[in-house]
């Protein structure tokens, strides 16, 4: 795998790709999850059940403009693939979302 400026990552230290991962979305012109829904992503978290939580989740995700949806589904499935191997990265969903989420939130 290569980033832009063309760098092999397949070898790389996993602190610096998850740097890198955490730069990029921190650089976007306007968050992953855009400025305008913050608020509304923020009262998400406590909706009970969590039915509802999951249900307002998803559509707040619906709305977002399609390359932050594609970009999303994108990150979203990496992200499992490294809970799943958690046992050996210590980075279970609780670690990720408080690793990611400030960064995924704003720019």
């Amino acid at each position: 795998m290569k980033y832009e400026g063309g760098h092999d990552l397949n070898d790389a230290n996993p602190i610096d790709v998850a740097s890198l991962i955490k730069q990029f979305f921190r650089e976007l012109p306007d968050p992953l999850l855009i400025s305008r829904y913050h608020e509304t992503f923020l009262k998400c978290h406590g909706l009970e059940p969590e039915s509802m939580r999951v249900f307002a989740l998803l559509h707040l995700c619906h709305i977002l403009p399609l390359p932050h949806v594609s970009t999303l589904r994108f990150i979203m499935t990496f992200l499992q693939t490294v809970a799943a191997n958690s046992d050996c990265n210590k980075m279970d969903a609780t670690n990720l979302a408080v690793c990611l989420a400030p960064n995924l939130m704003s720019s």
